[in-house]
């Protein structure tokens, strides 16, 4: 089967020569592992794609039987520009997916932990330095 979903990117770790394995936590599935071949490679352009702290359009193979699926193709929907050049910014929404990725099983979605994810980041990536303590401490 192949699915589509929006998803935020909660990290990613390299496998062999060439490929990545990511979490992902998807608006319809909940918390989804991914296997992107080939993605590491510098003729491609998916790898920048499949980066923490993006939000994205992903379509992946879905075999039940399977921990980890198989990675077809993605698209920026949002990517938090203003959190990555700020260190503060970085290091709370690092820990917001880190608790997301901790506290979350495979397959069982819940569509107001990805809303509540979601809008934290934007808040955090608009926000002033000062106030951004506060959007981490609402979360």
């Amino acid at each position: 089967m192949i699915y589509s979903t929006d998803a935020i990117v909660l990290n990613n770790k390299k496998f062999s020569d060439s490929s990545l394995i990511c979490n992902l936590y998807s608006k319809d599935y909940g918390k989804v592992s991914i296997i992107a071949k080939g993605v590491r490679k510098i003729k491609n352009l998916n790898g920048a794609i499949l980066q923490p702290l993006n939000h994205i359009n992903v379509i992946y193979y879905y075999k039940p039987k399977r921990s980890i699926q198989t990675y077809k193709e993605a698209s920026i929907i949002q990517k938090y520009d203003d959190i990555i050049v700020n260190y503060n910014k970085a290091i709370l929404s690092s820990v917001i997916l880190d608790m997301i990725n901790y506290s979350s099983i495979e397959d069982n979605p819940c569509d107001i932990i990805f809303r509540l994810t979601n809008k934290t980041l934007i808040k955090i990536n608009a926000s002033k330095s000062n106030n951004t303590i506060y959007y981490f401490i609402f979360f």
